[in-house]
């Protein structure tokens, strides 16, 4: 007889969603289901947990919240995960007895794998993945509902597929309002498991401590990815946008700044600037100790333009950069 397992929405028991000639398992525990036939009455069968098939999941839905689209997720809560395991030998008994700990170990690793624990467990971290973009805009919502001060705003293509999504909070919002002059964008930071771009905006109090403007994450670098990003943070703060705002030097966000932002003076950051100086310089200027010090000496101890205008044109024809079509350009773009 073929045989699938049965759990109803909430609110509902197996029986009300069975049809003929289903077998209901009900689990009372991991070790111990019971098994009820066409007439109800209790019956054993001996099937492999892979033979037994998900009846479909009723997702919860949020009434006027265009949630991102996911593939169901089996509940964890409504069914029990049943190991299977054809060697008595490999099955954990009262009275077991090992001589290390390592052999506990190896035991429980042999035993969780022939009784596909693995399996079990790598698909349901699949099927969790999946359904994160939803949970995160779900919780999003929640914290709009609990604090009509916090704001945001997401984007999804026609597959239900989460492209971008930018929040701030009600502390985030003030801090801009006293201290949003000046903003820092850094998009250097990657998320590994999704693939997105994670992207804070930062600024400075007047006690000099960083402090959060917002924040976003993008699916891509593109020149409209960030024409959004920039357009829904103006949106956010009320309309008025920073005096300077600092980034890395990315092609896509130039040219979004230019767009949305045109009276924003951009500059570049001075980490990323210093970072590629080794590479742009090259051997031998990349290795000398004295070139190294008196750029930071130029960078760090000038206190005026005149001053740091002066130690950098000493400093190009020293090391023979006059040639270096990146080293000269560099300086208007700090």
């Amino acid at each position: 007889m073929a045989a699938r397992r049965v759990t109803g929405p909430s609110g509902c028991s197996p029986e009300d969603v069975a049809v003929p000639g289903d077998v209901i398992i009900q689990g009372h525990g991991p070790f111990e289901p019971t098994v009820l036939g066409e007439d109800g009455a209790p019956m054993q069968i001996d099937l492999p947990v892979h033979d037994l098939v998900e009846a479909p999941h009723h997702a919860d839905s949020y009434e006027g919240l265009n949630t991102p689209k996911k593939d169901p997720i089996s509940s964890t809560s409504s069914s029990w995960f049943v190991p299977y395991c054809k060697d008595e030998r490999l099955k954990p008994a009262v009275g077991m007895l090992f001589d290390t700990l390592d052999e506990v170990e190896e035991f429980y690793k042999t035993y969780a794998h022939e009784s596909g624990f693995s399996n079990y467990y790598r698909g349901l971290r699949e099927k969790i993945k999946n359904a994160d973009a939803e949970i995160f805009v779900a919780q999003m919502e929640r914290k709009k509902e609990a604090n009509s001060a916090f704001f945001y705003d997401f984007v999804v293509d026609e597959h239900g597929k989460l492209l971008y999504i930018f929040w701030a909070d009600a502390t985030s919002r003030k801090n801009y309002s006293h201290f949003g002059d000046l903003v820092s964008v850094d998009a250097t930071y990657s998320t590994n498991e999704y693939n997105m771009k994670f992207v804070p905006f930062t600024g400075v109090n007047h006690h000099m401590q960083s402090v959060c403007f917002g924040a976003a994450f993008i699916v891509n670098e593109k020149i409209e990815s960030y024409e959004w990003l920039f357009r829904t943070f103006l949106l956010v703060m009320g309309g008025k946008a920073p005096r300077l705002i600092i980034t890395d030097e990315d092609a896509s966000m130039k040219s979004a700044i230019r767009t949305v932002l045109p009276n924003t003076i951009h500059r570049f950051c001075m980490w990323h600037i210093l970072d590629k100086f080794p590479e742009k310089v090259g051997p031998p200027t990349n290795q000398d100790k004295q070139f190294w010090a008196a750029l930071k000496t130029c960078v760090w101890d000038s206190e005026t333009r005149e001053e740091f205008e002066t130690r950098w044109n000493a400093i190009i024809p020293a090391y023979g950069l006059e040639s270096n079509g990146w080293t000269p350009k560099n300086y208007f773009k700090v």
